[in-house]
This record gives C-alpha cells, sequence and structure tokens, in this order.
C-alpha cells in the first residue's frame, strides 16, 4: 500500500522583535494618531525648550531660580500644613455636632414609642472620629501624602456646621441631663472636643514658628496679634454661676476658641497664597497665567501700527470682544461692523482678525502639574518630559540631571537628523561706510539719522 503523507503546516514568518531603541522610538513617535503629528510636535518642544535652557536662562539666572524655588518649596508646604490644621478643625466641630444631634434624636424617637432612651455607645463614631484627628495631627507625612490637602475647598463645604445647629446645641446644654448615661456620653464629647481643639491650637503655634520667617512687618504683627488673643486670659476664663450646667459655659469657651484658632488660620493661608505664587513653567519660562490681552498689542501683532488710530478711536472696540470673537468668521455681525466702524480693507480685517485668535490663545492661562516636592510645571512640558525619561526629574531641584537628560535627548535626535542645530544668537551685522561719499539710500539719497563711522 502506499504511504500517505500528511501535509506539513504552512510557516508563518512573524516580524523580528523590535530593538529597546525601536521600541522606544516607537512610543515616542506614534503614541497615538499620527506619527507624524505627534513626532513633529515633541521634536518642536524639544528643540524650543532646548534653545530656551541654553540661550536664556544663564548661571546667575539659574542660581537666582533655585534660590526662588527653595522659598516657594517651603511656602507651599506651609500651605498644606495649614489647610490640614484648619481642615481638622472643621471636622471635629463636625463630629461633636453629629454626636449631639444624635443624642436628640434617640430622645424623640424614645418619646415618641413611650419607652426609655438608650444613650450606650450612642456617640461612639464620632468619638473615634476626633481621636483619630488627634493621633493625625501629631504624624508628620510626606510631601506626596500632604499634597492632598492643596484644594480642600470641597471637604471644607462637607464639614460645615451651620451656626444655627451649634446654638441650639448650647441651648440643649444649658440644662444638667437627669438620666446618668446621657450626662456620660454628653460629657465625653464635650472633653474630647476639647482635647481635639487643644491638640490644633499646640499644632497651630508650632506650625506658625516655622512659618513666620517668611512674614514681614505688618502682615507678621497682624497673625502674632491673633494668636496672642487666643491666649488671653480673659479668654481663657468660664462663668460657673447661675442655674446652667457647668458643660454648657465650658463648650461655649471651647467653641469660641476654635473659631478663633479658624480664622487665624484663614488668615495664614491668604497670606501664603500671596507669597507662594510660582509664575512660570521653569522649562520653557512660558507664564502660567498670561497677561490680558490690549489692542495695542492685538494691533502690534498683526502689524497694523498704520491704521492703530483709526482703529482705536473707532467705537466698540473691545480686546475682550475681539478675542471672544476670534473664531467666527469674517462675514459675521460682529467683524461687519468692526470694518464699517475702523474702515479696514478685507486683508487688513483678516490680519486683525488672525492677531485676536493668537492673543485669545495666549491668554488662556496654561494647565500645571504640581510635582511631589511642591515645585510647579506647565502641562506640556512634564508630559514631553516624562515621555523621553520615565524617570523624570524636577527641574529645579535636580536641574543638572534635568540639563544631562535634555542635552542627550536632543543631540541623539539631532544626530538623527529629527531636530535641527540649536539656533545661536547672531552678532549684528556691520556694513563699512566709506568716509569719502556720504552714506546714500537705496534711491541714492541722503540717508537720515546718525550714522556711525
Amino acid at each position: 500500500p502506499t504511504r500517505r503523507s500528511t501535509p506539513k503546516p504552512a510557516i508563518r514568518m512573524s516580524a523580528p522583535a523590535a530593538l529597546p531603541a525601536q521600541k522606544k522610538e516607537a512610543k515616542l513617535m506614534n503614541p497615538s494618531g499620527s506619527k507624524t503629528d505627534k513626532k513633529s510636535k515633541y521634536t518642536g518642544w524639544l528643540s524650543r525648550v532646548y534653545n530656551v535652557q541654553k540661550n536664556k536662562i544663564t548661571p546667575e539666572l539659574r542660581k537666582k531660580m533655585k534660590a526662588r524655588a527653595e522659598v516657594t518649596q517651603r511656602l507651599t508646604r506651609n500651605t498644606r500644613k495649614c489647610n490640614k490644621l484648619k481642615l481638622f478643625s472643621k471636622q471635629s466641630n463636625k463630629a461633636w455636632s453629629v454626636g449631639y444631634s444624635k443624642i436628640k434624636k434617640a430622645q424623640v424617637e424614645a418619646k415618641s414609642s413611650g419607652r426609655r432612651a438608650s444613650f450606650t455607645r450612642i456617640a461612639e463614631k464620632e468619638l473615634g472620629v476626633m481621636n483619630q484627628l488627634q493621633r493625625q495631627l501629631s504624624e508628620d507625612e510626606d510631601d506626596n501624602t500632604m499634597a492632598r490637602y492643596d484644594d480642600i475647598a470641597a471637604s471644607e463645604a462637607a464639614e460645615e456646621v451651620d451656626q444655627s445647629e451649634i446654638a441650639e446645641i448650647l441651648r440643649e446644654l444649658e440644662r444638667e441631663p437627669a438620666d446618668d448615661e446621657e450626662t456620660k456620653t454628653k460629657f465625653a464629647l464635650y472633653e474630647t472636643f476639647l482635647q481635639t481643639v487643644e491638640h490644633i491650637r499646640k499644632e497651630t503655634f508650632t506650625f506658625w514658628g516655622d512659618a513666620k520667617q517668611d512674614f514681614e512687618g505688618n502682615s507678621r504683627g497682624q497673625v502674632e496679634r491673633t494668636l496672642k488673643g487666643i491666649d488671653n486670659p480673659d479668654n481663657m476664663m468660664v462663668d460657673f454661676d447661675g442655674p446652667r450646667w457647668f458643660v454648657h459655659g465650658m463648650t461655649c469657651k471651647a467653641q469660641s476658641n476654635r473659631d478663633k484658632i479658624t480664622g487665624a488660620l484663614q488668615m495664614i493661608q491668604d497670606k501664603l497664597k500671596l507669597l507662594s505664587g510660582q509664575d512660570s513653567c521653569p522649562i520653557c519660562l512660558d507664564a502660567f497665567e498670561a497677561k490680558p490681552a490690549t489692542l495695542k498689542g492685538i494691533i502690534a501683532e498683526a502689524k497694523l501700527e498704520k491704521f492703530e488710530k483709526q482703529i482705536t478711536e473707532a467705537k466698540n472696540i473691545d480686546p475682550k470682544k475681539l478675542l471672544a470673537n476670534a473664531d467666527k468668521d469674517a462675514t459675521d455681525t460682529f467683524w461687519v461692523e468692526i470694518a464699517k466702524a475702523t474702515g479696514l480693507k478685507p486683508g487688513h480685517l483678516q490680519r486683525l482678525k488672525r492677531a485676536a485668535a493668537t492673543a485669545a490663545a495666549a491668554a488662556a492661562p496654561k494647565p500645571v502639574h504640581v510635582l511631589a516636592c511642591c515645585h510647579k510645571v506647565c502641562k506640556e512640558c512634564w508630559d514631553n518630559y516624562a515621555q523621553m525619561n520615565r524617570r523624570s526629574k524636577c527641574p529645579l531641584c535636580r536641574s543638572d540631571d534635568f540639563l544631562q537628560d535634555m542635552a542627550q535627548e536632543f543631540e541623539g535626535l539631532q544626530g538623527a537628523g529629527a531636530v535641527p542645530a540649536p539656533a545661536l544668537p547672531q552678532p549684528p551685522r556691520v556694513i563699512p561706510i566709506s568716509p569719502a561719499s556720504p552714506p546714500t539710500g537705496l534711491a541714492g539719497g541722503r540717508v537720515r539719522g546718525p550714522v556711525s563711522k
């Protein structure tokens, strides 16, 4: 019998695995979308930033930037500490008020059902919250953990307690409870709340001792007078006279001190915001908040200076309106009215419109990335730098490493022909003039103005 042969399966040839350098090139140039667009944007950014770092930032300027960065870093850390103390103050107040609200709710439910109210462990959760706050106040947290206190507006709003609710609780505390369990629970809430306020007060004074070095003159004096008022002997006295339960007067004083501490922290927070502003990105040197556009600047961008008078004197010419309507077509009513008011020809109107669009793009605030060290970098620069090097460094804290990364990447792409050579400042062109004959213009006339020989 003839032996039947089984056909061998076809061998599929797979493409050779990309080398690490090729993989980096592929990821760099084509993370998503068009290869050409991504490559062009990245190499354009790299060339621009490399030239800025090489030609604009002198050793003296870099030294000043580092010194300013150290101050900014310290101020940002102090702002986070201040925010933490202020938030904990409001959280303790919230826990205290919720605990008393639970007691009142238990009383109402017991009255409606005809049963005896039970207050055992009724405010256990709120007491636990305040004890936890006391422990956290004493803990030293690193910069990564403290970054969660950068923006506490939403958390503060959630912890806010209405003043009418506090006033109602204080009225309830005027009468000493008849039930031993209720007395014990209410006193435990007061005692734990007072301990938390004392912890916040202690940490506030310690914090101010570290933070005040950046305050000068009236700003420092104002904060110190406010903090001194917290420890004023009159402010610490409690009046136990009258038929009220003694816990009422003590709670009123604890609430008053908490309010004063929170007010002092708010004052410090406002001043720290003014002091800690980092204006520009240390990589590209672009400002985070652009200056508002002016009509004169838009005219200069459009190179319409010879029409400046008729543009500025026209009615309803407002830079904000020009920017807001920059993306509209020239046939839109707004631009038709501008053309009538200024008498600009269609070509000149288009130049004005393009200049307004450029100004609108420049006026938009740049998205900011805050590093763990508290320094800020514009998001565009950080995204590109992180794409270049996964172990990216702060350009201020580790400027030497950052500059080395930039130089290696630029020189590597320049060697591959991906980026042009860096632009170097060119010396002014000097045209020799013969002293025997007077200088002449293009038409043979005399050149007006001084001419150096």
